[in-house]
């Protein structure tokens, strides 16, 4: 059912939200998915608002958790709420922040609660379930990976502590653990991120119809966060390698991060040959990835499971460029199975194998028509993961969701 298209737009359900941020440019789709569903989107509960000039969201209320609610409980007072108050994998913000919480989206007339994280996600749940307002947990990467090493986190998903109305997961292994943890299929939907990429294959092709190309030259592209679990030093080592066979290669990275010192040493100290044909950019606008994506020839990316567990869900950076054309070079982690076909879009390599990656860089770089081909074939499989249409299945799956459950209860 297209619950957009089956009941007029006046009897949409009206919708809520719980982030712990707004307006990362790491975490561009979550901008997406409010500014398409604004027209539902009543109230946007969050503790951070970042980049509001580039990233508004209208009309659509901005709330902040107060500042006594702030913090979650340590120490004794989480003892004490963890005795007292209901059973929860994630944070312990207090009974006076859960019923702040359920009185404002009661005021904001919200009848289901879209929650960004799992942990997020069971905060809200324990705090809605007092007034009847059902909440939709959306996993990502970091809450379907390092967090299912905490216990409590893990135990309740096992004993079902919280009545989710129901599970958006952005990648095949998510909805894989869930099924194994006996939840109903039906409850559980996959919907990737995606990306707009219809748009971006239009700015891509208009900013190379001016560009002035050296083609001797073989462009390397990573977007990203300077983390553990996209492990950036992998690419550099299997950039090195590549370097060593086609002088011609260049490797430009975009993005910002904890690992941002040692990436620096790594290129100008220790590797120094190589400061001529590394560069790094910085983090970049949306149209400033573009921009890059348009004027590179490979993307690539090493992600693997981080020392803490941590995962990628479902990298939007690979979906963007395999919409601006280019072929994928990459890691079989997490999501990116979902999105790269080996052989037919872009070469997978297993995670901390950078001498394969080396490998697969190489023969790209020594064979144009492979690039294109390869290219072609990632813009073709991207039309899929258009954001405009995986926005509007999220809003099918909620809204179908909620209309059931009112028709349930006034039978």
């Amino acid at each position: 059912m297209d619950a957009t298209q089956s009941f007029p737009k006046h009897a949409l359900p009206t919708l809520g939200a719980i982030t712990p941020w707004v307006g990362q440019t790491s975490n561009v789709w979550m901008y997406r998915q409010f500014e398409q569903l604004s027209d539902q989107l009543s109230t946007i509960v969050t503790w951070e608002y970042h980049n509001r000039d580039q990233f508004p969201i209208d009309p659509t209320k901005i709330q902040f958790v107060p500042e006594p609610f702030a913090e979650p409980l340590h120490g004794f007072p989480r003892t004490v709420d963890t005795f007292l108050g209901a059973k929860t994998g994630g944070e312990r913000y207090g009974s006076k922040f859960e019923q702040w919480l359920a009185n404002h989206f009661v005021a904001a007339g919200v009848e289901g609660v879209l929650a960004q994280f799992g942990q997020y996600a069971m905060v809200a749940e324990v705090a809605c379930r007092r007034v009847g307002i059902p909440v939709f947990a959306h996993f990502h990467g970091h809450d379907m990976s390092a967090r299912l090493r905490k216990k409590r986190y893990r135990q309740a998903f096992a004993s079902r502590w919280h009545d989710f109305a129901g599970m958006i997961v952005v990648a095949s292994y998510q909805r894989d653990f869930l099924l194994s943890q006996g939840f109903d299929p039906s409850s559980i939907a996959l919907i990737p991120c995606g990306a707009p990429t219809q748009h971006i294959a239009r700015v891509a092709d208009e900013i190379r119809k001016h560009s002035n190309r050296d083609d001797s030259i073989v462009r390397y592209l990573f977007v990203g966060r300077f983390v553990e679990k996209k492990d950036p030093i992998a690419v550099l080592q299997a950039f090195r390698i590549c370097h060593g066979s086609h002088p011609n290669a260049r490797l430009r990275l975009v993005g910002m991060g904890p690992l941002e010192e040692k990436l620096h040493h790594w290129a100008s100290i220790q590797n120094p040959e190589l400061r001529d044909a590394i560069e790094f950019l910085g983090p970049l606008s949306p149209q400033g990835v573009i921009e890059e994506m348009a004027s590179a020839d490979v993307f690539v990316q090493h992600s693997r499971v981080a020392p803490d567990g941590d995962m990628e869900g479902w990298p939007v950076s690979i979906a963007e460029a395999m919409a601006a054309g280019l072929p994928i070079v990459a890691t079989r982690h997490a999501g990116i199975v979902d999105q790269v076909i080996e052989g037919e879009n872009g070469w997978l390599c297993d995670e901390g194998d950078w001498q394969q990656m080396s490998d697969d860089m190489a023969r790209l770089a020594a064979d144009a028509n492979m690039r294109t081909t390869m290219g072609t074939r990632s813009r073709a499989r991207a039309v899929a993961f258009d954001s405009d249409h995986q926005v509007l299945q999220l809003r099918e799956f909620i809204n179908d969701k909620l209309m059931s459950r009112s028709h349930r209860a006034a039978a």
